[in-house]
């Protein structure tokens, strides 16, 4: 999907909403120029997640962790850190980060999601057609979240950048967006 397509399917974005996302995004893999599988696997997956829209000294992900902290009972006292990588595109803060990955010179747009759920289980490509798990050489091992302020792992956000171009489509506000 373009920058300019999920822009205007989020146009009557104002602070947080739900939206579902369909991407394929390419899976990272260990074992370097080595592994044969490397740049080949793709996997589709399909989410619930929450974006956000906001001005720039309001972190949604801030907020959303301390209401779940006092909801455990907790002190809502977390504070979440500056973009580690990126930069906040102009206008779109907390939504569209701009980003140069090392050594590729090509700039890219990701849109920042706090993933809440799957809706479907995954599915996994190589060259385009079907593999299973087991079968990927060099899966890493599931990536852990942070600490997030003593969060609870059930309560945890998974917060997720993809690239806006590995979006397929979006639901959003009673519509759906397909690239």
């Amino acid at each position: 999907m373009k920058t300019t397509d999920l822009i205007t399917a989020l146009s009557a974005l104002k602070g947080v909403s739900f939206v579902g996302i369909t991407m394929e995004t390419e899976v990272k893999l260990t074992g370097g120029k080595k592994n044969p599988m490397l740049g080949r696997v793709t996997k589709v997956s399909e989410v619930q997640a929450m974006v956000a829209k906001t001005a720039e000294d309001v972190s949604v992900y801030q907020n959303a962790v301390n209401k779940r902290l006092i909801a455990e009972g907790k002190d809502g006292d977390f504070v979440a850190g500056h973009l580690p990588w990126g930069s906040w595109k102009d206008g779109l803060f907390g939504l569209i980060i701009e980003n140069t990955p090392k050594g590729t010179g090509i700039k890219g747009d990701y849109i920042r999601l706090a993933v809440l759920k799957s809706i479907s289980k995954p599915e996994f490509f190589l060259d385009g057609n079907p593999i299973t798990m087991v079968e990927i050489e060099g899966l890493p091992v599931k990536k852990t979240e942070g600490n997030q302020g003593g969060l609870s792992e059930e309560n945890k956000m998974f917060i997720r950048s993809p690239k806006v171009e590995s979006i397929l489509s979006i639901r959003a506000f009673g519509e759906e967006t397909i690239a």
